[in-house]
């Protein structure tokens, strides 16, 4: 694919974006008369885009949070020094 295909696709699939699900397919019809390939791989984009979800529109912070959060519900509390503890242990031994 070359450069400016995959700019006029990404063009077409932000605007489709724009559009309420209902109103894509006439807007595909509109934007893409007569080229059926560029019209399915910006259906394609979209369908990847639905499947998603919300994964991609929350911070990467956020989510890096929110998933520290529930590792430390689930392994204990802040003060839980065990792997810490083990680590140290280790580092004598090898170091003699």
């Amino acid at each position: 694919m070359t450069p400016e295909r995959w700019q006029h696709i990404d063009r077409l699939f932000q605007s489709a974006l724009e559009h309420t699900p209902e109103e894509r397919a006439d807007f595909l019809k509109e934007a893409c008369p007569g080229d059926d390939s560029v019209r399915a791989e910006v259906e394609a984009l979209i369908s990847a885009h639905e499947r998603s979800g919300k994964f991609l529109d929350a911070p990467a912070y956020e989510v890096a949070s929110v998933q520290l959060s529930n590792d430390l519900a689930r392994a204990g509390s802040w003060t839980d020094r065990r792997p810490l503890q083990n680590f140290r242990h280790a580092r004598r031994r090898r170091n003699g």
